[in-house]
């Protein structure tokens, strides 16, 4: 899945749904001398100023609808922020040893009290009918093991001082503002599409070969004075 560069070149094949700058089909990418070998499937919507435009190898849109391909491309750091919990909050930025049993442990051990940790989170969310990325997860690993240590309910500490102490805080994340198109508006793909085709890529420019220093390059001849001065 990604956007759509920006005076890219292609061919619609069939139109799943089209309504003003709303379209969901299908496209061979490149009408020149670079052409694709598979078709892929174009959305594109309007929010505002903004005119989004995804590609997926997804060609079926129930299986991914126009809604989800922007709520998964909204999403695609989510793994870096994975990384960043495992190695600022949980430590993974320091090896304990360098032997392959013992980094496994601390590997293991480090996943699966992120998926406590998220799985917490998710409940404290719940808990306060908000979205769980409305719950800091940060200020949650800091707090939970204070409240915990003192013998007190942490996930109901959590929902009771949440927003006073900040755990509870508006979102920054961007919010998906797609279409939510009812299926039974799609037009399916006839039998007779074609959806793969011999892809032409245009030839490679030969690489050119520096001669080494202080020797000339090929082709290159001596102008007639040099040859005059010797």
């Amino acid at each position: 899945m990604s956007r759509l560069r920006e005076k890219t070149s292609y061919q619609v094949i069939h139109v799943f749904y089209q309504d003003g700058e709303i379209f969901d089909g299908l496209i061979w990418l490149g009408t020149g001398q670079a052409q694709a070998g598979s078709a892929v499937r174009l959305v594109q919507f309007r929010v505002g100023l903004i005119l989004s435009r995804y590609l997926t190898n997804v060609t079926d849109p129930a299986l991914l609808s126009m809604r989800e391909i922007a709520r998964l491309y909204v999403r695609r750091w989510d793994i870096e922020l994975a990384f960043l919990t495992l190695k600022e909050y949980l430590g993974f930025h320091l090896w304990w040893s360098s032997k392959q049993s013992v980094v496994l442990v601390q590997l293991w051990t480090c996943l699966i009290i992120a998926q406590i940790l998220q799985a917490l989170r998710m409940e404290v969310a719940f808990r306060a009918e908000v979205d769980p990325f409305e719950v800091s997860l940060p200020l949650l690993i800091d707090y939970l093991p204070q409240w915990s240590a003192q013998g007190r309910d942490a996930i109901s500490e959590c929902v009771r001082q949440g927003r006073a102490l900040g755990i509870i805080r508006p979102s920054s994340r961007t919010r998906v503002q797609a279409p939510d198109l009812d299926p039974t508006v799609l037009v399916a793909v006839p039998a007779n599409v074609v959806l793969r085709r011999e892809p032409r890529y245009p030839a490679e420019r030969p690489n050119k070969v520096r001669a080494p220093k202080g020797q000339p390059a090929k082709g290159w001849r001596q102008p007639p004075y040099a040859l005059l001065a010797q």
